[in-house]
């Protein structure tokens, strides 16, 4: 899958746009590392005053020392420096975790803009019909890639239908939650603190739900652009091939798209109705506080 993606993408490159090429080349470059780097942020700024507090830490006070991650250790853990390695390795393995995931996030994102890109060549090929003398052979590589943008977004579908549908679960649950500490601290004197150790984490669980609802939408609008260029491609012109773009346009119907477990679709829709549950769940909370 990977080494068609390579070739594809550089043959693209001939078809396309200058300007819609180096746009699309951009943005591929600038969101994935865009998103990395907001979730590593949010991972030390909701890390920072934990570890502030442990390197500040005064051994005879005897309070309780904070922890990143809570956890019973098998052992002493209060000496300055057992305590400093424990935090320190919390806030590592935290950071390897979050932008492990937004990596992964951020491959749907190159995917997405991969499959907008073939569908592009496709749409070209198709509005382009007329300039070319061998019709036959135009139709048949139309087909070809049509097809392999079909089986590609099936094989993505595949990898990401299932880690869609635990993430969207768990990032609701994980909203509803930390708006329901945001607004029980409004009254709190650290509330500037709490503030400011879950907003930017806040920011970033709903930038990864957005990613892959925007993912879901972006293909299918992109695949709706198929059968809109073949209908407008001079296909009524060939007595022969106008059935074979017929079907194409019968096939874009049945739109690309990403789903949550292979029974829901994602889309932008789909987003503000997660956001809307998330803040319901957060009403019954606070109802129940």
């Amino acid at each position: 899958m990977w080494g068609d993606m390579l070739t594809n993408r550089e043959r693209s490159r001939v078809y396309t746009s200058t300007v819609g090429t180096n746009g699309k080349a951009h943005v591929s470059h600038f969101l994935p590392n865009f998103i990395v780097a907001f979730s590593s942020v949010s991972v030390v700024m909701t890390s920072l005053s934990t570890l502030s507090s442990g390197i500040h830490y005064d051994e005879a006070s005897n309070g309780t020392r904070p922890y990143i991650l809570m956890m019973h250790l098998p052992f002493d853990s209060n000496r300055q420096s057992v305590y400093l390695f424990v935090i320190f390795i919390q806030f590592f393995y935290v950071l390897i975790i979050t932008t492990g995931a937004a990596s992964l996030n951020s491959v749907l994102i190159i995917l997405m803009l991969y499959l907008g890109d073939e569908i592009d060549v496709i749409c070209s090929w198709l509005m382009n019909m007329d300039e070319n003398e061998h019709k036959a052979s135009v139709v048949k590589k139309i087909i070809r890639k049509h097809q392999s943008v079909i089986s590609f977004s099936k094989n993505v579908e595949m990898l990401y239908t299932y880690i869609a549908l635990m993430l969207i679960v768990l990032n609701t649950l994980i909203t509803c939650g930390l708006g329901f500490i945001l607004v029980t601290s409004i009254e709190s004197p650290n509330f500037s603190t709490i503030l400011m150790k879950n907003l930017l984490f806040y920011c970033a669980i709903n930038i990864e739900t957005f990613v892959f609802c925007f993912a879901g939408e972006y293909i299918s609008a992109k695949s709706r652009e198929i059968g809109e260029a073949a209908y407008g491609s001079p296909w009524y012109q060939s007595k022969y091939h106008g059935r074979a773009v017929l079907f194409m346009i019968m096939r874009s119907q049945n739109q690309l798209a990403i789903t949550m477990g292979k029974f829901m679709d994602l889309s932008l829709e789909r987003f503000s109705s997660i956001i809307k549950a998330s803040a319901s769940y957060m009403s019954v909370l606070l109802a129940m506080y």
